[in-house]
């Protein structure tokens, strides 16, 4: 009877070890029918693409198959062009709503490429100094907001900058007060510092902020933006303030040009 118990003991054992020896080369066996088994799902992954092919060349041709794919590729193209014409017309009727109600007509341009760094967006415009461009003129939107400046000027061409630029700057004043309030500078983020605001300043969050037209060439009453946070300044004369801009040239095609004369 002892020996029967110590044999059983004895075989149980012996199965444990045996499946601890033999546990890599499954795993090894398991992780090869696996790779086996992605191989032969790529291959009909690649043989459906083929007999897709196939099929569709066997109903129309190779002739007729080059001539549907060149229409689907035409239609694509003609698609996307009519989605750019759509919004380049919305713009021009924004800009058309915007003279008529100025009284005046300012230069349209396209901006024809764009900077690929977010912290120093500038984009390239289709006129310049023989269309009477020169550095430091407003870029408008077709609704009368400030999108920027002008920063440099070539013969054909000019370069423009966003109000959020570090390198924009702007004398603002509030909309319901015809006095300049403090210098707007942009800060790079996507936002705007309002700088040199006396202390006894009213201004509140949610105020519309608008140019003040001390600067010789930006006319006064274009929106500059939004009072979005005031922020006092311990120890100083003045207070600060950040203002959210309501014009965004990242999804403009079209821009006009404040041809202010110089004074």
């Amino acid at each position: 009877m002892r020996t029967s118990v110590f044999f059983r003991f004895s075989w149980k054992r012996l199965l444990f070890i045996a499946l601890i020896l033999l546990l890599p080369t499954g795993i090894w066996r398991f992780s090869e029918t696996a790779r086996s088994f992605s191989f032969f799902l790529s291959g009909i992954a690649e043989a459906s693409a083929s007999v897709g092919e196939r099929f569709q060349l066997f109903f129309f041709g190779p002739g007729e198959w080059r001539i549907l794919k060149g229409e689907q590729q035409s239609w694509a193209v003609d698609r996307a062009e009519l989605a750019r014409l759509s919004q380049e017309n919305a713009e021009l009727r924004a800009e058309l709503q915007y003279q008529e109600r100025e009284g005046f007509a300012p230069l349209t341009a396209r901006i024809v490429a764009r900077s690929s760094f977010a912290d120093d967006e500038r984009f390239l415009l289709d006129r310049g100094t023989q269309d009477g461009i020169r550095s430091g003129m407003a870029l408008v939107s077709g609704t009368g907001l400030l999108v920027g400046n002008v920063r440099s000027v070539d013969l054909l061409t000019s370069v423009g900058i966003p109000s959020t630029h570090p390198d924009f700057s702007v004398t603002v004043s509030p909309l319901s007060r015809q006095r300049t309030v403090g210098l707007a500078r942009g800060d790079g983020n996507g936002l705007i510092r309002l700088t040199f605001i006396p202390k006894d300043e009213p201004l509140a969050v949610g105020d519309l902020l608008v140019t003040s037209g001390l600067d010789p060439d930006i006319k006064s009453g274009l929106i500059v933006g939004i009072v979005n946070r005031v922020i006092d300044v311990p120890g100083s004369l003045f207070k600060e303030a950040i203002l959210e801009p309501l014009s965004d040239s990242r999804w403009q095609t079209m821009i006009q040009i404040e041809r202010s004369p110089r004074l």
